[in-house]
């Protein structure tokens, strides 16, 4: 969807399509739209009110150098890296099996390799933290860190799981509503 037709659904206060729009949108261009996700959250606008939720976002949003973001966190001093810290849940304390990626992700993923990497026989990985949604879903994965850094291999990742997505286990993962965990992805060259 495009920006003018979020900006649209906000307008017209049709939250429903704007938060779905934006869990899509933040996987294309998180440095435009993760903010925005945020103050659905905050709000409550589409989905329940989360501040948990919300509050990750600003950080990511304002790591990337929203200036909204930023003035957000700045007025929301109760809102820290501890908070968001306390919300993480081990990967392996999630039911085994419960969390992978949508089959064909790893053909497909040969088309979204790096090209700088590619081009210098580099292999890489990322780490996203995500969410889990109040019905079980995994949603909102952010790059959290990427190794090399500043290559692409987070936002490669992120387009992995935009086109094939995180299936999970929806009702294995409803007693962790809220938290949120990392998922390590790595590249390697064949």
């Amino acid at each position: 969807m495009a920006n003018i037709e979020i900006e649209n659904s906000i307008n017209s206060h049709d939250y429903s399509l704007s938060f779905s729009a934006l869990q899509k949108a933040i996987y294309l261009k998180p440095e435009i739209y993760l903010v925005a996700l945020a103050r659905h959250y905050e709000n409550g606008w589409g989905t329940n009110k989360d501040f948990s939720e919300a509050h990750r976002l600003y950080f990511y949003s304002a790591e990337m150098g929203n200036p909204d973001a930023k003035a957000w966190l700045n007025a929301h001093p109760q809102a820290s890296v501890e908070n968001i810290i306390a919300n993480l849940t081990a990967l392996e304390a999630l039911p085994s099996g419960s969390i992978k990626i949508g089959k064909g992700a790893q053909d497909g993923a040969v088309n979204l390799y790096p090209a700088r990497a590619l081009d210098a026989e580099m292999e890489g990985e990322a780490i996203l933290v995500c969410h889990i949604s109040q019905n079980g879903k995994v949603d909102n994965c952010v790059v959290d860190e990427e190794t090399p850094s500043n290559i692409g291999f987070g936002m490669a990742t992120l387009k992995v799981i935009s086109l094939y997505s995180i299936e999970s286990d929806i009702e294995g993962l409803k007693p962790y509503a809220g938290k949120i965990f990392q998922f390590r992805y790595r590249w390697v060259l064949n």
